[in-house]
């Protein structure tokens, strides 16, 4: 269970640290599409892959984005919270009682999810091309790092179906890669648009 959870929460520190540039067109394009994510639920399957491409974990959730929040919360094989709210990086683990509040600070520029959730869209640190365009509408985009944050992965894989996001996928130093397939999105609205990480009473509160 915890090897799982380390697994899962690697996955999405790569997520949650980056940024890109180049390509003007295909910047652009990408650009675009990470501007409508907004407002926006959706259901997630993350699979982990090691350095010779065998699965080996499989876990599924659901997302919500609020800009400039985003909330990711696992449902199997074990229940895990993570809210990334600005420079806050909030994880609840039920299982331990335990919230991780942790500061990020400086490193925000270093955290792939505020590609997601930065609303003026800056693509700074990576080289983007564009790798397909097919019938279906589905675009292939590469960003490779171009400065000294390329410390935690190789490169990002982001594909995308008309104007949304369908996955996105981070390759490891080794080989190892972690995909995310987003799927069923479903527009916020009202109170749902202010994202809460609400844990029960008792619960222990931890600085990371």
């Amino acid at each position: 269970m915890e090897v799982v959870k380390y697994l899962f929460r690697i996955a999405i520190s790569f997520l949650l640290f980056a940024y890109s540039s180049s390509g003007i067109s295909s910047q652009e394009e990408l650009a675009q599409t990470f501007a409508r994510f907004d407002k926006l639920e959706m259901d997630f399957t993350q699979e982990v892959y090691d350095q010779f491409a065998n699965l080996i974990e499989v876990s599924v959730g659901k997302c919500r984005i609020s800009k400039p929040s985003i909330e990711w919360q696992t449902i199997e094989p074990y229940q895990q919270s993570i809210l990334l709210s600005r420079d806050t990086l909030k994880i609840f683990d039920p299982d331990l009682e335990q919230l991780i509040v942790k500061k990020i600070g400086a490193d925000t520029e270093r955290i792939p999810l505020n590609l997601l959730v930065d609303e003026s869209v800056s693509f700074k640190n990576f080289a983007v091309t564009k790798l397909k365009n097919d019938l279906s509408a589905n675009s292939l985009y590469s960003l490779l790092p171009v400065t000294e944050h390329a410390t935690y992965y190789s490169r990002i894989e982001i594909e995308t179906n008309g104007n949304m996001l369908k996955t996105i996928k981070i390759f490891g130093l080794s080989g190892e890669a972690t995909k995310i397939k987003l799927s069923n999105n479903k527009s916020l609205s009202g109170e749902d648009l202010i994202l809460q990480l609400e844990v029960p009473k008792g619960t222990d509160i931890v600085d990371g």
